[in-house]
């Protein structure tokens, strides 16, 4: 099926597909990244990018795909590339702040690694609340500021260029990075090499599979990204977490725009309780949907939450 671009809402997400063209000059055809079979089905294009479901295993993914190449051109100018500095503190500072605290119900304080660190805005404030921080990312730019204005650790380079010692870390994190990474498997091999024999690994991503997916199809934001390359479900990315001797401990899935921490018990619940003084059953009424909507969306139900959260381990 061949996407009607002039029903297309997400005109942001389209405009990056757009842009990217004439870098993404080199579409290589690949095997499929979890399985290395060449069994998949086309599901619809957008402009020249071709989303395919593998037959085998049913991981989502764009085939022909960007080269490595030319993805690197894209990942090395950094945040300026979507946005400005000023806005995205503004959009993910109280996001980053509720990871953190799931990280530090999981594991509590140590040494962290995130992955993809960008401007470095999570390390510090995980390093305010007491972590020994280290980051990667591929953009000089970034790197840089992170440097600059935060002091922090940060690397320039992949994962495997960092070459860090085995079994260094406790915690490493990958906020919404899997799914630009075109070949994760060697990514994730090297995340358990360098992960401690009790550290724990946090991913988030989009979910393939979740009910924001199925009923957009499409127009599903997290289609339209540009370089968003593979599409994992809750199957997919437990079984590729498997191939590399990772184990799944917990899967929880959630709408990511509607955090927790803001909905009910953090900054946003003195206004909701403003505006519905009086009226005990509303508010109640309010928290009730969160809480089902943020935390009971999980195992239990994977298909709900647009993007899902998963902590894994090793499996030694």
């Amino acid at each position: 099926m061949l996407l009607d671009l002039k029903n297309i809402k997400y005109t942001d997400n389209l405009s990056f597909i757009r842009k990217y063209r004439c870098i993404f000059k080199n579409l290589e055809h690949i095997s499929c990244p979890l399985c290395q079979t060449n069994n998949f089905e086309h599901l619809f294009s957008i402009e020249y990018l071709n989303f395919v479901r593998c037959n085998t295993c049913g991981l989502v993914y764009i085939n022909p795909c960007p080269s490595a190449e030319d993805l690197l051109k894209v990942y090395s100018r950094g945040l300026k590339e979507w946005t400005t500095v000023e806005a995205y503190i503004h959009r993910k500072i109280d996001l980053f702040k509720d990871y953190l605290t799931k990280v530090e119900v999981v594991k509590g304080k140590g040494r962290i690694l995130d992955l993809g660190c960008s401007i470095g805005l999570f390390l510090k404030l995980a390093r305010d609340r007491g972590w020994e921080t280290y980051g990667a990312d591929v953009s000089y730019e970034d790197v840089e500021y992170a440097k600059r204005n935060y002091n922090l650790n940060v690397f320039k380079g992949t994962i495997q260029d960092a070459n860090y010692p085995n079994g260094f870390f406790d915690v490493i994190t990958m906020w919404d990075l899997i799914e630009h990474i075109s070949a994760p498997i060697p990514c994730l091999k090297e995340v358990k090499r360098i992960l401690k024999k009790k550290g724990i690994l946090f991913i988030l991503t989009g979910s393939v599979e979740s009910r924001q997916a199925k009923q957009k199809g499409v127009y599903w934001p997290f289609f339209g990204g540009g370089t968003h390359l593979i599409f994992y479900s809750p199957q997919t990315i437990k079984k590729i977490l498997d191939i590399v001797g990772l184990k799944v401990i917990k899967l929880t899935t959630y709408r990511k725009s509607q955090g927790l921490s803001k909905n009910v018990f953090g900054y946003g619940f003195p206004k909701v309780v403003m505006n519905f003084i009086g009226s005990p059953s509303k508010v109640l009424g309010l928290m009730k949907k969160t809480i089902r909507d943020n935390l009971l969306v999980s195992n239990l139900r994977p298909e709900i939450g647009s993007s899902m959260l998963v902590t894994a381990k090793r499996k030694e």
